[in-house]
């Protein structure tokens, strides 16, 4: 979905069709990043410690 936002990639989307500054367009790039490090360190912790199902039995339990 960010992607359709902005695309860093391929310099599209909603940022660049509207005409917004380069700064909006660097901080959703920030954003989409740590949002890519967040789902990596969530599946790496469901790898490594959830149970089969990939439910968390507690509140809590995910510390990366």
């Amino acid at each position: 979905m960010l992607k359709q936002v902005y695309n860093d990639r391929t310099n599209k989307g909603l940022l660049v069709h509207h005409g917004l500054a380069k700064e909006e367009q660097h901080r959703l790039t920030g954003c989409r990043q740590q949002a890519d490090r967040f789902f990596g360190d969530l599946f790496e912790w469901r790898t490594q410690h959830a149970p089969a199902n990939g439910r968390v039995g507690e509140p809590g339990g995910i510390v990366a």
